[in-house]
């Protein structure tokens, strides 16, 4: 038993040493960090901080996993929301052009300001061809617009809305008609245009027998062609005393005498009347101004009651026949495959049936009794009955 006891007492005095050195080391590390954590506190912002925080820097994550095990565990749900904003802004983005998709700002000129009356007109009329003899995408409203080329706007825009219409139709000029203007050829890019409306008494010539067509469209000018279209025949008249009156304009004794009738007839139209819808209501006419292309793009808009817009919708009308014949071609071919499989089934049972009938029957028998009525087919059923009949 003595050397049993030395043993174990060895082992206690060999363990308890360990453990007690094991616990000597962890306060020993606990109080180096403490001590290295309070040192870079004092220190803090100086020279020789800076140095002793870049050696201490990989050590101290290893002090503060605690710490940043509570910021791992609520960041995942912030985590969705940076991927959720991502796709906001792309949705954002195509809502935007949904603007654009307009009607009246498809057109093809980009100097109109969208959604405003002369970009709706304008693209309207540019729908119906009037302004195909205009090249690249400016319409240039604010410009002042010449008599020759309003006379071909004011004939393209009439055949185009009246276009149901073959009694408001202008018949165009030809090159072989003699020029009613002198001073309009028949080298003019306008002379058919020009030469229709003379044709039609429409317009007339000054003094000189010269319509002027590179001079620019005034006012009273533009109310002067263009309300004889706008009204039947025979109702463009009035005086001055009855323009006074309708229109109130401060300047009426400056109205010329031959657009006094039109501007009297222009405002029974009321509010189809192209002075309210060109000019709005205004207290002074001005006759001599000049007009804008603009101005004369929403003049030529519409006709009395008829409007451009209602001439764009009825455009598209002839392409609804297309796609009828893709309806008649299905019930063309079920026709032509209903007739093909009822001829065959009854053609083969109805000529395989007389044909096994009188061969086999008559020929052994006759040919053995009378060799010389072989010819004729019809007495074959005749003689194989007489003997049937005698046997009984």
């Amino acid at each position: 038993m003595g050397p049993m006891k030395n043993k174990v007492l060895n082992h206690l005095l060999d363990y308890q040493p360990s453990r007690f050195q094991r616990k000597g080391c962890r306060w020993l590390r606990l109080s180096g960090v403490l001590s290295l954590i309070g040192l870079l506190s004092a220190c803090q912002g100086t020279e020789w901080g800076e140095q002793l925080g870049r050696v201490v820097q990989p050590a101290v994550p290893a002090a503060s996993p605690a710490t940043s095990t509570p910021q791992l565990s609520s960041s995942p749900t912030p985590l969705p929301s940076p991927g959720l904003s991502s796709p906001q802004p792309t949705g954002v983005a195509t809502v935007s052009p949904s603007p654009p998709l307009s009607p009246e700002s498809s057109g093809r000129f980009v100097d109109l300001e969208a959604g405003s009356l002369v970009a709706r007109s304008v693209n309207r009329l540019d729908q119906l061809g009037v302004f195909a003899d205009l090249t690249g995408n400016e319409f240039q409203p604010q410009r002042s617009i010449r008599r020759g080329e309003f006379a071909r706007w004011l004939v393209l825009a009439n055949n185009a809305i009246h276009a149901d219409e073959p009694s408001r139709q202008i018949r165009l000029g030809s090159a072989s008609e003699r020029p009613i203007f002198l001073d309009v050829p028949e080298e003019d890019p306008h002379f058919r245009y020009i030469q229709a409306l003379g044709a039609a008494g429409l317009i007339d010539g000054d003094a000189h027998q010269e319509f002027r067509p590179n001079s620019l469209l005034s006012r009273a000018e533009l109310i002067r062609m263009k309300a004889p279209l706008d009204l039947p025949p025979g109702q463009v008249k009035g005086s001055r005393q009855e323009l006074e009156e309708g229109w109130g304009f401060t300047d009426v004794a400056q109205i010329p005498a031959e657009a006094v009738a039109p501007l009297v007839a222009d405002r029974s139209l009321n509010n189809a009347s192209t002075v309210l819808r060109t000019f709005g209501p205004i207290r002074t006419f001005n006759p001599f101004e000049p007009v804008s292309r603009g101005e004369a793009a929403i003049a030529l808009s519409a006709f009395g009651e008829r409007t451009a817009q209602d001439a764009v919708l009825q455009t598209p009308a002839p392409s609804l026949p297309d796609p009828t014949p893709e309806q008649e071609s299905p019930e063309s071919s079920e026709s032509e495959s209903e007739p093909e499989p009822s001829p065959p089934p009854a053609e083969p049972e109805q000529t395989a049936d007389p044909e096994p009938d009188p061969s086999p029957d008559p020929t052994p028998a006759e040919r053995a009794t009378n060799p010389a009525r072989p010819s004729p087919p019809e007495a074959a059923p005749g003689e194989i009955i007489t003997p049937s009949e005698s046997q009984p």
